[in-house]
């Protein structure tokens, strides 16, 4: 037995709790080429020889620097985690950046110039500050990303769980609605057909019923095979048949591969027992119910066509009940547990109704 709906869902496609490397190394390189001139003129005011090709090697440098250091960044400073603490490590971070790039490079190239140790090392702090500021940025921004993205991902997975407990609540609130009433249905028509004298239908009856009331307490909210539930309406018109005697004339076409099939339990009973309630029942001469079944590779179709009233004085005979399992609770189970994709029609013939009941394949059950 399958359940129609699980206590939980499972998560959709998790998102990476990593920022793409992909584009972290993409930010690096471009601000690497992009803080390629703000450095190389830095150097020439330095008067470094050929500075177009150290400015080249260092910024190859720091692009490989900021390549491994870059996703600590993107994850610890993210800005959707704490735009505060995050505003201020980047900061911290471009500080210290610069700082260490002017140091070494002074330390390194020992430029000869007018100037003082300071004034060249604030030179070539101005060159590189911009560039190692915007690639900080644009890193955090990527971790940024790669939260956000992980953040709704975390809430539409806590929404599609709430919503499955919701649907499984109504369920559930439905199939208790169902039971009452059927145990008092049933114990009904043992009681009448007990007094009546006929003790031998009353036992079959009741086994039938028996049978029907284990299989609403136990089965309503589950999906079952196509022989389980045939097996119910099978037993609902045995009892019928006791009831309403040869004015009830039935007939089956099933196409054997309706039942590979699986549908929620209690769906094609309703079906049966609105046609008997409201057409065979309503009869003084026989009325002829026809039950359908088949299936494609898509859906599973239900039929049930019944003779309606034939328009005489027959008096209404005091009905079963069956489990109770109104069009309108049967519509709002489908509705719940199948959308849009279960269709419920109903249509007038001459001398009678047809309802066509279409569900979705969902589950295959392997039939001996």
């Amino acid at each position: 037995m399958h359940s129609a709906h699980s206590g939980d869902t499972a998560p959709g496609p998790a998102v990476s709790a990593r920022p793409s490397r992909r584009w972290l190394w993409l930010t690096a390189v471009l601000c690497g080429i992009g803080g390629l001139t703000p450095f190389a003129q830095a150097l020439e005011l330095l008067g470094i020889s050929t500075p177009g090709g150290i400015a080249l090697q260092w910024q190859a440098a720091t692009v490989l620097v900021w390549v491994v250091i870059g996703p600590r960044i993107a994850n610890r400073w993210s800005l959707t985690d704490s735009e505060a603490g995050a505003l201020g490590g980047l900061g911290l971070l471009t500080i210290v950046a610069t700082a260490t790039h002017a140091t070494i490079a002074i330390l390194l190239l020992h430029p000869s110039t007018p100037y003082s140790s300071t004034s060249n090392w604030i030179i070539v702090a101005l060159g590189v500050l911009p560039t190692h500021a915007v690639t900080a940025g644009l890193m955090s921004l990527v971790g940024s990303w790669t939260s956000a993205r992980r953040q709704r991902e975390r809430a539409a997975d806590r929404e599609a769980v709430l919503a499955a407990h919701a649907v499984r609540a109504e369920l559930d609130a439905l199939r208790t609605r169902l039971q009452p009433h059927f145990l008092l249905n049933a114990l009904n028509t043992v009681t009448g057909l007990a007094r009546s004298g006929n003790g031998e239908r009353a036992a079959d009856v009741a086994a039938d019923l028996g049978e029907l009331l284990r299989f609403a307490l136990t089965e309503s909210g589950d999906t079952v095979s196509f022989d389980a539930e045939r097996e119910i309406v099978e037993r609902y018109l045995a009892i019928e048949q006791v009831r309403l005697g040869a004015r009830l004339r039935i007939a089956w076409q099933i196409q054997p591969d309706a039942r590979t099939t699986q549908l929620p339990a209690l769906t094609w009973q309703p079906l049966v027992e609105n046609a008997i309630r409201h057409g065979i029942a309503q009869r003084v001469a026989p009325g002829t119910l026809t039950l359908s079944a088949s299936r494609t590779a898509q859906a599973l179709t239900l039929v049930v066509d019944a003779d309606g009233p034939d328009h005489t004085s027959a008096p209404t005979p005091e009905p079963f009940g069956g489990l109770g399992i109104g069009l309108s609770t049967l519509r709002r189970r489908l509705a719940l547990l199948y959308g849009d994709r279960a269709t419920l029609a109903m249509t007038e013939r001459p001398g009678g109704t047809r309802v066509e009941l279409s569900l979705p394949i969902a589950v295959h059950a392997d039939v001996t």
